[in-house]
């Protein structure tokens, strides 16, 4: 639900679910505008993206699975 646009940037209604969510974490942390860097990942890495802190939210469509669910929580 995103795909890169003309100019070679983000864009897509996953785009606008990640800006509308930065700007709420800039409020409650009170940095304005908070810097946002949008880092390509694939279906194949988005997880591991997240888990190993490459990225701090993934805002793609992903639907849930049990063995999603058992990866983030089981402990480490």
């Amino acid at each position: 639900m995103s795909a890169v646009d003309s100019a070679g940037m983000p864009a897509g209604f996953s785009i606008d679910l990640c800006k509308i969510i930065a700007q709420g974490v800039g409020k409650m942390i009170k940095v304005q505008p908070l810097e946002v860097r949008y880092v390509p990942v694939t279906l194949a890495d988005r997880f591991d993206a997240v888990a190993d802190g490459r990225v701090d939210i993934e805002c793609g469509t992903s639907t849930i699975t049990v063995s999603r669910m058992q990866r983030w929580i089981s402990p480490r």
